[in-house]
């Protein structure tokens, strides 16, 4: 009973985090393929564009070193989890006011350090939610992001050109805040959920 106990939560672990990153996803996917116009709305330029983005993946990259050593310390991965969406929500609140292009590097800054902190937790939870199925459960989350990128990258050009980029930030804003609300679960799901492939094995051949 415990094992089927623990299979269950594993399978609603992996539920709240797949929903969780499918809705970051759906949110700074509406933007990334017009960031560049974005960027010039505000008196920006391509240069401006580039520097942008260059802080979010220095910060991300020099950050994931340094927080993903941390959370092997410490081994609280949930928490990371959702202290990186909780960045994320204060990124994406930064870009609602951006006026100028020194504060969107102040956002992409706070967007970087956001993926640093949840990225390395992330990866450890969705593996270990899926024991002797890990390329399943990571193919699964690689389909789901491309998929929804597919879909918002068009829907966020049209909502910024029927809209403007206010209402778009708006929107991604509220993606951003939905995945910090559904990363909360993670924290009410029971923590000794995770199980090894071969105590699966044995629950099937028991079953036999």
């Amino acid at each position: 009973m415990r094992r089927f106990e623990n299979i269950l939560s594993n399978l609603f672990l992996r539920g709240v985090i797949y929903i969780a990153d499918g809705l970051i996803v759906a949110g700074s996917s509406l933007l990334a393929p017009i960031f560049a116009i974005f960027v010039e709305e505000i008196g920006g330029g391509i240069p401006e564009a580039g520097i942008a983005v260059a802080i979010y993946s220095l910060t991300a990259g020099l950050g994931i070193i340094f927080f993903s050593r941390k959370e092997d310390r410490i081994k609280d991965y949930r928490r990371f989890v959702v202290v990186g969406y909780l960045l994320a929500v204060c990124g994406y609140y930064i870009y609602f006011f951006a006026t100028t292009i020194v504060v969107v590097y102040v956002a992409q800054f706070v967007l970087g350090l956001a993926t640093a902190v949840r990225v390395p937790a992330y990866d450890v939870l969705l593996s270990q939610s899926a024991p002797g199925h890990i390329a399943v459960a990571w193919g699964n989350w690689y389909s789901m992001v491309f998929l929804v990128s597919s879909v918002n990258a068009f829907a966020g050009a049209m909502v910024a050109e029927m809209f403007g980029f206010q209402a778009l930030i708006l929107i991604i804003l509220m993606f951003a805040f939905m995945a910090f609300a559904a990363s909360l679960f993670l924290l009410k799901i029971r923590q000794d959920s995770n199980i090894s492939k071969s105590e699966i094995n044995n629950l099937v051949q028991n079953d036999e």
